[in-house]
């Protein structure tokens, strides 16, 4: 596949959906409540024989916010 797009089951959002670029999936607040989303990639439907075809991967999502770790001053 020379091209396709880059989609999610999530609701954040690709830099870049084109296919065949770097990109980078921004989970939303929803997606890291949720835990995991699927990404996938779907390639376009060329001329000729071949058919669009697609492959996904599903993403953990750790819920671990820096700015809210406990400490109460002591070692």
């Amino acid at each position: 596949a020379s091209s396709g797009t880059w989609s999610s089951s999530g609701s954040g959002a690709f830099d870049d959906t084109a296919f065949g670029t770097g990109t980078t999936y921004t989970p939303s607040e929803a997606d890291i409540d949720a835990g995991s989303i699927t990404i996938t990639l779907t390639s376009a439907d060329p001329t000729g024989s071949c058919t669009e075809d697609s492959a996904s991967i599903t993403v953990s999502i750790l819920d671990i916010r820096c700015s809210e770790f406990p400490w109460n001053g002591n070692d």
